[in-house]
């Protein structure tokens, strides 16, 4: 497992919105690989999650493993032959117009001892609104999110 002071503010850092029933999947180690029709994620760097609604919090991370990308279809047909660990129909939906698909391995997935609910992201970030997909957590207007989560442990 992984220790809180293992976010650095020098590492890369995203934020990534994604759905309760993924991120669960995530935590349990029953998904293996995360799809983005529009990322760029660097191998190696922290990803922070955003649970979407009904969660709407911040409640946990991983390590971007491998990264690659692929087209729609390759992606869709090694899906279908169960390639990808934890993929399934499911994700085709949130990719299906993306050219460009970029897989990223998922390592060392934790969950956060509490969450960092919307609300509060609100109030260390007046008007802060997640990403539909995922920011970069390095400009200087997250700073507040990267201190609460080195907090949080």
């Amino acid at each position: 497992m992984l220790s809180y002071s293992v976010i650095q503010s020098e590492m890369m850092m995203y934020l990534m919105s994604i759905k309760p029933i993924f991120a669960k999947q995530i935590y349990t180690g029953k998904k293996e690989f995360e799809l983005r029709k529009r990322a760029h994620i660097k191998t190696g760097s922290r990803v922070v999650l955003y649970e979407s609604s009904p969660v709407r919090a911040i409640t946990g991370e991983f390590k971007a493993g491998r990264t690659f990308f692929l087209s729609f279809n390759d992606v869709r047909d090694l899906i279908l032959r169960k390639r990808f660990r934890g993929c399934d129909r499911r994700d085709l939906k949130y990719i299906r117009e993306g050219r460009r698909i970029q897989i990223i391995e998922v390592k060392d997935p934790m969950r956060y001892p509490s969450a960092l609910r919307l609300n509060k992201l609100r109030e260390i970030i007046p008007g802060f609104m997640p990403p539909r997909s995922y920011i970069r957590l390095d400009r200087d207007k997250y700073k507040p999110i990267i201190k609460a989560l080195k907090s949080l442990g």
